[in-house]
């Protein structure tokens, strides 16, 4: 995975590079299983989802098979319908074929724990915050 930012000409996915996403899916959801415990919410395959709780709100962590991680408020009483992503990251190929995770504006995301860690707390952070009267 390269985080170079020399050359950012984006690529088309291939047939061929569908194994390696759903790989960095899963590698993804491995280190995100070692911060936070995982509810596994059905055994269908693809995308998988899981609930985790954090500070007594439930969230649904969203892996899917084409190398992408969301994470959005699970459905409750307030909210019916499929609530909008707070977290999103995704790979992305570039020219020379190398592939990045990347957030939404095209930041490339290091996948070490500590640094997802803290994007994912990061978020959940703001969005409680926007949840308080008056925010």
């Amino acid at each position: 995975m390269g985080n170079s930012k020399e050359n950012r000409e984006k690529l088309h996915l291939e047939h061929e590079d569908f194994s390696f996403l759903e790989s960095e899916s899963r590698k993804v959801m491995e280190i995100i299983s070692g911060i936070f415990v995982l509810e596994r919410i059905s055994d269908e395959s693809w995308p998988l989802r899981f609930f985790v709780l954090i500070n007594q709100n439930k969230y649904e962590f969203i892996f899917s098979a084409m190398g992408s991680v969301a994470i959005r408020p699970a459905k409750n009483d307030n909210l019916h319908h499929n609530p909008a992503p707070i977290f999103y990251m995704s790979v992305t190929k570039y020219f020379p074929g190398k592939f990045e995770w990347e957030g939404p504006l095209e930041s490339a995301i290091s996948t070490n724990a500590p640094d997802i860690e803290k994007l994912i707390s990061d978020s959940i952070a703001n969005y409680e915050l926007s949840l308080l009267p008056g925010s």
